[in-house]
């Protein structure tokens, strides 16, 4: 009974631990800061199941790091000196759930529970709270801050707040205050003036928002935007309004007091997709995109004194049906961009409408020219789309580019053009416009397919002089008749594919394609001032027939379907109507003009018998066309795209020299078999025989140059008759054609080898580099199978490796005249530098199991094995070696990526020793080597290997080699890895099967001599007491 009362007085009393901390009840009570350091202190609350603290003392910064407050989740602080609760003194205490602050408390600084797991907080009496303060408390729910004057940055954000109450004496907002509060569904604003940037943004819940309308006097950029907020009124003391305010938010009402007098912010209601009626005070002024998307606005009631609509107001506000303007006069860009279901528009005082500003406004029914006095002004793509859109004839209003592009309701117009203006593509695309009348300011210009697409365009009509007609301007009209005394230049493809079937011509404008593909054209009048014209202009008007020239005119003959310079020395062109299968050009014909012939569907064979000088482009594009014969030995030049895509060309027969065979000239001439007169040419253009797919043969004995792809896929080419006159072979002159020998001599100036020059000449076996080569390209014989090359004493070291880089021979054999001042072949493997000992190349490679590198070699650049060269995804410099192994002497360095090129297959050892050092290179560096694992692109494997090892080689008996493929006994250290395993593995089973019996054995036998062992014992003395129940066990076992 004593012992029981003693303990009861005992827990009666507070019990002190270590002395200074006392524990009463379920709380610790500290007095002093040095009890925080308490020994044991985790253990003794933990055990006593401690989990309320009370400070009478000051706050520490770092009690959060103390082991023991990770167990408390109730904290009250006492000390009646604590103003400030500390930076960062709470962060992270995932554990603490209360904090009860004293009363002289007022402010919380950055980030001092930010992250915590705390529910509950008296903030009464918080005057300030800084930055991050409570950022991410997803336990905290309500919270009072009735003398709060200071919000700093982000201070609630993310934190999981149902309610919120603030007092009257808010002055100073940071931003984010409560943004990101997702629960946050009721707030009570009081009387406070401010509302911070980003204050309540993206608050999804906030359904109630208490304010004294009349005290608002400022709203932050994005306040409310993407908020749940559903009405909101504005009272006159407000004097800012942010941008994006209400974006995206669920905002229902909106009211104005009457007397409000402010500008909105940009994109103030943008996105709101459930407001649908507003209404507009008389000192209000609008801003950039304040209804931007509000999508279900119907109705919107703007007083008389709005005179401009700002830049994308109502933007797609596909809603919005009728609206009056009747004082506005300007319209800004987009102001009413994608109002679909717009019918209506009032604006008689309309005097400017910027860029866009009704695109795709289908609906929309507008005479814009109506009771018109004044001038318009449009600006660029405004009426795109706009279906019902209509004009009349109105005066001087100024179009630009693209204004009523795909306008169908435009059906007839008279326009005032002027060539300051851009008036590019502005009707194009109107198919039911049938026509137009056009009076010019002042050298009026149409514009770049300003008519374009006008499927029903009929009639046009220019009522003075026009200075230009702009490309493609009236392509595809179908108008049979146009009128072109008042024009003085035409673009090039302006009446392209028009159905006119006559046309006056006038002047000399007609000479770049303006009317292509009119196949309708039978007949052109040539009025008395025409003194040239080009044919080109007229290019596939296959129904042309007939030229008129009028009296008074003595500059052209129109003679047997084609038309001449008076005196017949210029060939003009042929009608492309003619029956005409077979011409001799008249002997006094000097000069073929440009596109002379183009296009001509039945003429199968041309002879010229005088020197004559060829147009551009003259006999191209001739379906029919067989042979071509200049009967006449004087020089000529082949133009620029002569007989280009005439197919079906095989014949180009010349008796006198050609000099020169530009550009293009047998461009696609797919049937060509035979050319002769190219002895004396010296220059082969750019592509000139390109896809000539039948020529087998073609004399280059006096060429210099062999321009870009001049011989490009003649894939049956095989005779070149090259002789040591060429100077420059051009990238891809002879790509994939049938050569089987080539030998390149020119001992006067040197020949220039350009990149991939001889691509894809898989005959090609035999290459004889004699004389100098000025320059070689890398993959000179790019995927080519060559099993021989020569080089003469000429040839420098420095051109060698970048003939060899993305050839694929797979045993190439160099020869090297002995007395060459550069290279020598050593041991039938290497291309040695004579000077310097380098190794260039190896070669000859005949699947040998080991290769040594010259002991005389010291270093190998990257790339230096060429024996079997691939070029895939322009990816040149590849090599492989597959089954072969190098022994490195102990005197040879290597860059880099050493000797070893991508898809190498290679094992390597060090034979010899050397020093640390050559040359700053490491000697034990690490060596690269690529392994080809069917993939386009190569992977490194990236091995190390100590060089100077004497034990790594032993003359050709490899002792450790690396890589993939001729290894060790051919196997990689993979499947050496794995063998080693399978041995093991082996023998385990082995050794366990051998014990087994070997046990099973030994057990047999022991069985034998305990049973005949009994068997005597019974038989003696009967089944006696010596028996044991043991050996018992052991017999019948």
């Amino acid at each position: 009974m004593r012992s029981t009362l003693i303990i009861s007085r005992l827990l009666a009393r507070d019990i002190r631990i270590s002395a200074d901390p006392v524990i009463s009840g379920d709380a610790i009570i500290f007095n002093s800061d040095s009890e925080y350091d308490t020994p044991g202190l985790f253990k003794k609350l933990y055990l006593a199941k401690i989990t309320k603290c009370l400070l009478n003392e000051s706050l520490p910064d770092n009690i959060r790091t103390y082991k023991w407050f990770k167990l408390i989740n109730t904290l009250e602080i006492r000390h009646n000196l604590l103003t400030k609760i500390p930076d960062n003194c709470f962060q992270d205490c995932h554990f603490l759930k209360k904090v009860i602050l004293p009363q002289e408390t007022v402010q919380i600084n950055s980030r001092a529970f930010q992250n915590s797991a705390i529910e509950e907080i008296n903030l009464q009496n918080i005057e300030i709270i800084m930055d991050y303060a409570f950022l991410s408390c997803v336990n905290l729910k309500n919270i009072e801050l009735p003398n709060i004057t200071t919000l700093g940055l982000n201070a609630f954000q993310y934190s999981s707040i149902q309610s919120l109450s603030i007092g009257n004496s808010l002055t100073d907002v940071s931003d984010q205050a409560f943004s990101d509060c997702l629960f946050l569904n009721t707030v009570d604003f009081g009387d406070s003036s401010i509302i911070g940037e980003k204050m309540f943004y993206n608050c999804q819940n906030l359904n109630t928002f208490t304010y004294n309308f009349e005290e608002i006097g400022s709203l932050g950029n994005k306040c409310f935007a993407y908020s749940g907020i559903k009405s909101f009124k504005f009272g006159t003391e407000i004097r800012s309004i942010g941008t994006y305010c209400f974006e995206n938010s669920q905002l229902t009402d909106v009211t104005f007091d009457d007397h409000i007098s402010l500008t909105l912010g940009e994109y103030t209601f943008s996105k709101c997709g459930n407001l649908k009626k507003i209404n507009i005070p008389i000192k209000l002024e609008l801003n950039k995109g304040v209804f931007h998307e509000c999508c279900n606005l119907v109705d919107i009631t703007l007083t008389d004194f709005v005179s401009v609509i700002p830049e994308s107001l109502f933007k797609f506000c596909k809603n919005l049906k009728n609206l009056s303007l009747p004082n506005v006069h300007e319209i800004h860009e987009n102001a009413f961009y994608g109002c679909s279901n717009l019918e209506s528009l009032d604006i008689p005082s309309i005097a400017s409408i910027g860029d866009k500003a009704f695109w795709q406004c289908s609906k929309l029914q507008l005479n814009l020219l109506e009771n018109r006095q004044n001038d318009l002004k449009l600006g660029d793509k405004v009426f795109v789309q706009c279906n019902k859109i209509t004009l009349t004839k109105y005066t001087k209003h100024l179009l630009s580019k693209q204004s009523f592009v795909q306008c169908p309701g435009l059906k007839s117009l008279e326009i005032f053009i002027s060539s300051s203006v851009n008036y590019s593509l502005c009707f194009s695309g109107c198919v039911n416009l049938e026509s137009v009348v056009i009076d010019p300011l002042s050298d009026g210009k149409i514009g770049e397919r300003m008519f374009q697409g006008c499927k029903n365009l009929k009639s046009v009509t220019f009522t003075d002089v026009v200075n230009e007609v702009g490309e493609y301007s009236f392509f595809g009209c179908p108008f049979n008749e146009v009128d072109l005394n008042n024009l003085t230049n035409i673009g090039f493809g302006a009446f392209q594919r028009t159905k006119i079937t006559k046309l006056q011509i006038q002047n000399n404008f007609v000479s770049n394609h303006q009317f292509d593909n009119c196949y309708l054209l039978e007949t052109i009048y040539l009025g008395p001032n025409v003194t040239d014209i080009s044919f080109n202009a007229f290019a596939n008007c296959t129904k042309l027939e007939k030229i008129e020239i009028d009296e008074k005119n003595s500059n052209f003959l129109f003679e047997n379907s084609v038309l001449y310079s008076s005196d017949k020395k210029i060939l003009y062109g042929i009608m492309r109507a003619s029956s005409n299968k077979s011409l001799e050009i008249p002997s006094s014909v000097q000069e073929i003009a440009d596109y002379a012939f183009e296009s001509h569907q039945k003429l199968k064979k041309v002879v010229v018998s005088n020197s004559v000088v060829f147009g551009e482009f003259s006999f191209s594009k001739m379906p029919k066309l067989e042979k071509f014969t200049i009967d006449n030995t004087g020089d000529f030049v082949i133009s620029n795209g002569m007989f280009a895509n005439s197919s079906n060309l095989e014949k180009f027969l010349c008796n006198g020299k050609i000099l020169f065979f530009d550009d293009f000239c047998f461009d696609y001439c797919f049937s060509l078999e035979e050319v002769e007169g190219t002895g004396d040419c010296t220059y082969f253009g750019t592509r000139s025989f390109r896809r000539c797919i039948s020529l087998k043969e073609i004399n280059l004995s006096h060429a210099k140059i062999l321009g870009f792809e001049s011989f490009k896929h003649c894939f049956k080419l095989s005779e070149l008759h090259l002789t040591n006159t060429v100077e420059r072979y051009e990238e891809g002159c002879f790509h994939s054609i049938s050569i089987e020998s080539l030998n390149l001599s020119n001992p006067y100036t040197g020949y220039y080898l350009e990149d991939v020059c001889f691509d894809n000449i898989s005959t090609l076996k035999k290459v004889y580099f004699m004389d100098y080569c000025s320059f070689a390209a890398s993959a000179v014989f790019n995927r080519c199978d060559i099993d021989y090359i020569y080089f003469s004493k000429h040839f420098h070291t420095n051109i060698f490796k970048s003939l060899l880089q993305a050839m694929k021979s797979s045993e190439l054999q160099i020869e090297i005249a002995d007395d060459n001042y550069y290279l020598k072949v050593q041991d039938n493997f290497f291309v040695v530098d004579k000077l310097t000992g380098v190794v260039q190349s190896i070669v000859a490679y005949n699947g040998e199991d080991f290769i040594e590198i010259p002991e005389n070699v010291t270093t190998a650049s990257s790339n230096d094995v060429v024996t079997q060269m691939y070029y895939e995804n322009e990816l040149s410099y590849i090599a492989r070696l597959p089954q072969s192994k190098f022994i490195v002497h102990e005197n040879f360095l290597s860059d880099d990526n050493s000797m070893f090129a991508q898809f190498g297959i290679f094992a390597l050892c060090v034979k010899g020793d050397s020093s640390t050092y050559f040359d700053g290179v490491d000697v034990n560096e690490m060596y690269r080597v690529f392994v080809d694992y069917d993939y386009p692109y190569p992977t490194a494997l990236g091995v190390n290997v100590e060089r100077g090892d004497e034990k790594l080689c032993d003359d050709f008996n490899v002792q450790h080699s690396f890589g993939v493929g001729g290894n060790v006994f051919g196997l990689s250290k993979n499947e050496i890895f794995m063998l080693i395993v399978i041995l093991l593995v082996s023998g385990i089973l082995i050794a366990f099967v051998v014990y087994f019996l070997f046990y099973y054995k030994k057990l047999c036998q022991k069985k034998k001599n305990s049973s005949e062992g009994n068997q005597r014992s019974d038989e003696v003395n009967g089944f006696t007491k010596n028996s044991t129940f043991k050996d018992e066990i052991e017999m019948t076992a």
